[in-house]
């Protein structure tokens, strides 16, 4: 025996004439509530498949190396803007760069910005050269080694302090007389601390310094890695391949010495010895890109350390830091991926945070697809209630609608529904 069904949804009418069981009756009102009253078009999510398969959009540049189902895309824009956007140069290959003009300031990846550009609190290179502290930080006021900094910042000789006489404007030089830094035998360039009962002393340098032994004399020096060049200063590092350039990035000259080598790169890349270039972005990654290996020199990559848009695995390498706990092991000792500290990985505004600490844009969140990894953006009761009011058989058709084979049959009753058609299920 058959029996008539007539559906309503909006102004549309189409009436059913079929044996139809329970199930499939669910399924179809479901169905319905999840059409667009306006284009009669399904979701997105019903309309492809297989279900996580993901491409570069027309405005996007497809990076060489990527999983099946989740392509790595960069903007078409970030194409040979001397940023290492895809982890393995792809996308800064066969680019021509122009060298910076004087009224710009060359970044570490070697791009040009304004010079007014440069320590506005905006990461305009966007590998924070611009904004680096060795730039935009002015050092305290310190006196030389031979002189004592009295407490109103005035420095003194330091044979005048504990010698009975008010130096010092506020007679700091003459207080606590009993301290060991005036008379220890080791002189401390910047800071001299007394050890707990007033007989020792030691030196203390600031942050991102490092103390070096000369002598008697603890001289506090710029924290430069292996990549870095220390100016003659010794309170600035620049990067190495910035050194005989041929331009003074030190501001004393020290980074352009007479003896600099013929120069046969553009301004932002690494010179190898034997004259060839390659990509700073390239140097100490396990793999020789000079053709005499110079970029993988031991003493070259003895410190080697990542730039601020990157992380350092704990065997040295780098990876861009949106790879850093995205579901994939980069790091070959797998460092990236490490459990505990995924887990306290904090995501940026906008995005969401899965239970297996990787960040995905809010958008990725209930849309029939596990970009997670491990299902918790997809949860059934929010999602199902965020598509469809109770949600009650949504997440069964969500399920089928993982078949192909079922898509293809819903696609028919849709057809027939919207043309006014009598089908038979």
């Amino acid at each position: 025996m058959k029996e008539s069904v007539f559906l309503s949804h909006g102004s549309v009418t189409p009436s059913l004439t079929a044996p139809i069981r329970r199930m499939s009756l669910l399924l179809v009102v479901n169905l319905l509530y999840l059409v667009d009253p306006e284009t009669h078009i399904l979701p997105y999510y019903l309309s492809l498949c297989p279900v996580g398969e993901r491409t570069c959009s027309s405005n996007q540049f497809t990076c060489p190396t990527w999983y099946p189902g989740h392509p790595r895309c960069v903007p078409l824009n970030a194409v040979c803007d001397r940023v290492n956007d895809c982890g393995d140069g792809s996308d800064e290959l066969n680019c021509k760069y122009d060298t910076c003009s004087s009224s710009q300031f060359t970044c570490g990846n070697g791009a040009c910005i304004p010079a007014s550009y440069t320590c506005d609190g905006s990461n305009d290179c966007l590998d924070g050269s611009d904004e680096a502290d060795s730039l935009c930080v002015t050092l305290q006021p310190t006196c030389s080694p031979q002189q004592y900094m009295c407490s109103s910042g005035e420095c003194i000789d330091l044979h005048k302090v504990c010698n009975g006489q008010k130096d010092c404007q506020d007679n700091s030089d003459e207080k606590g007389c009993e301290n060991p830094c005036s008379s220890h035998h080791l002189t401390c360039s910047h800071l001299c601390l007394i050890a707990p009962g007033g007989q020792q002393a030691s030196c203390e340098c600031p942050d991102h310094f490092i103390g070096i032994a000369l002598g008697f004399q603890i001289q506090c020096v710029a924290d430069c890695s292996s990549t870095q060049f220390r100016c003659g200063d010794n309170e600035k590092c620049v990067p190495i391949w910035w050194k005989c350039d041929g331009q003074s990035d030190c501001g004393d000259g020290s980074d352009e010495p007479q003896t600099c080598p013929p120069r046969y790169c553009r301004i932002g890349q690494f010179q190898c010895r034997d004259g060839n270039c390659t990509f700073p972005g390239f140097l100490c990654d396990g793999h020789p890109d000079c053709p005499d290996s110079s970029d993988e020199d031991a003493a070259l990559c003895s410190d080697h350390r990542c730039e601020v848009n990157q992380f350092q695995c704990k065997n040295k390498k780098c990876i861009p830091v949106s790879w850093h706990c995205d579901g994939f092991t980069d790091c070959s000792d797998g460092s990236d991926e490490d459990a505990e500290t995924c887990a306290q990985k904090t995501c940026r505004p906008g995005e969401f945070k899965c239970a297996n600490g990787r960040c995905l844009p809010s958008s990725y969140v209930c849309d029939a697809q596990d970009d997670c990894g491990d299902g918790s953006d997809e949860p059934f009761e929010t999602c199902s209630k965020y598509q469809n009011g109770s949600g009650e058989g949504l997440v069964l058709l969500e399920r089928l609608a993982c078949s192909c084979t079922f898509r293809s049959h819903l696609s028919f009753i849709f057809l027939s529904l919207l043309s006014g058609s009598r089908i038979q299920v």
